[in-house]
């Protein structure tokens, strides 16, 4: 039977409004990060009752805990009378050098050089007063911890969110890096800041298809102020232990090791440690344990560092030889430790230390940044002269 049919052609719907369930640039509930599935006109709890608050809390009480000891008398690591050239000091110096005379502290070693300036710059806002500075350090640092927990609720989701808060809350170096006012403190505020601002910028609507390598490099850009360059072993006396510390160094790290005894001359002639052990033997061993550059530091003084970097130059081989000396041997005087090497003494040691073979000198304890500028200086005129080698 043929069968007549019509043209297929498209069933007549009626018209509706079409109304959009949600704004193309506003998320939908529980996307991004968002702290619930709640509508948007649902009330929040209070800040005290959210995971934020909480962190925030927790971060104020460390600091609460932990700021008065710190600078107490009762801890004479930050004794200006005891340690007048404690960083805490020295910053506060190098400031008000910067608002007396402006451009460049004398004898600024460029560690941190922009910290220096914000002190200044809250120094002057303040009248000076120490103790609007050191609270203004604190709140950067519980700043920090927002910050963390708020950029990892928009990468991660709340629960991720909560424990790098309050990882960020317990981590004690941070606590103490704000106590005693130094620039690593900010180091992981300003981390903190990058990777909230990235994570913003990632999770926005009209963000480009790049966005992802952006976040990415601005976390690793500001992450590099935190990496550690090098780990120092220092002091040392006896092989054993330095030689566990550089396998336990090379085996859990992909850090360069350096490895420093501490000599002082022998009744038999030449120089020995503590323990008995000869600069030759120390870097013959330190080397076969893994580290990559040896050395010594701390002792009497510049003066007796020549004769120990030429024990060790033998057994050294192409290894760089590491110099950090005290300014002299220190002497009592009432309260306080007098390292009687100035940096001019310091300095006139230099060329013969570069000669016997050292090719990283610094300071040990007593040396200042004044001490520091005038190992540089003639470290970079023997340069420019050729006396190098």
């Amino acid at each position: 039977m043929h069968c007549m049919g019509r043209r297929n052609t498209p069933r007549e719907e009626p018209q509706r409004a079409a109304i959009p369930l949600r704004p193309e640039s506003m998320p939908a509930a529980g996307e991004n990060g968002s702290e619930s599935e709640l509508p948007a006109s649902a009330p929040r709890p209070p800040v005290w009752r959210r995971p934020i608050g909480w962190l925030i809390a927790l971060a104020v009480m460390l600091r609460l805990v932990s700021a008065p000891y710190l600078i107490s008398e009762e801890n004479p690591l930050f004794d200006p009378e005891t340690f007048p050239n404690g960083d805490l000091i020295d910053n506060m110096q190098q400031a008000r050098q910067v608002l007396e005379r402006g451009g460049t502290p004398e004898g600024y070693f460029k560690h941190g050089p922009l910290y220096v300036y914000l002190l200044a710059g809250v120094m002057k806002a303040t009248g000076g007063r120490f103790w609007w500075m050191y609270g203004l350090q604190l709140c950067a640092g519980v700043a920090g911890v927002a910050l963390m927990y708020l950029a990892a609720r928009r990468l991660i989701g709340e629960p991720g969110a909560t424990a790098a808060g309050a990882l960020a809350a317990l981590y004690a170096p941070a606590v103490y890096y704000e106590t005693v006012m130094t620039a690593d403190a900010l180091n992981p505020v300003v981390v903190a800041l990058i990777l909230y601002l990235g994570a913003r910028y990632q999770t926005h609507p009209q963000a480009s298809a790049w966005r992802i390598p952006v976040l990415l490099g601005l976390a690793l850009g500001g992450l590099t102020m935190l990496r550690a360059n090098l780990c120092l072993i220092e002091s040392m006396f006896a092989l054993d232990e330095a030689c566990l510390a550089i396998r336990a160094a090379r085996e859990n790290t992909r850090l360069e090791v350096i490895c420093t005894f501490t000599f002082a001359p022998s009744a038999q002639g030449g120089y020995r440690s503590m323990m008995g052990v000869s600069p030759a033997e120390m870097v013959r061993e330190a080397l076969a344990a893994g580290a990559q550059a040896v050395g010594t530091n701390c002792g009497q003084g510049f003066a007796l560092m020549e004769g120990i970097v030429r024990e060790m130059r033998p057994a050294a081989g192409d290894a760089p030889i590491v110099v950090h000396a005290n300014a002299g041997l220190p002497h009592r005087d009432g309260e306080r430790d007098i390292f009687p090497d100035t940096p001019e003494t310091v300095a006139r040691e230099v060329p013969l230390l570069r000669a016997a073979g050292a090719r990283v000198i610094g300071g040990c304890c007593g040396t200042t940044p004044a001490h520091i500028a005038a190992i540089a200086g003639v470290l970079k005129s023997g340069t420019r002269k050729g006396i190098d080698g």
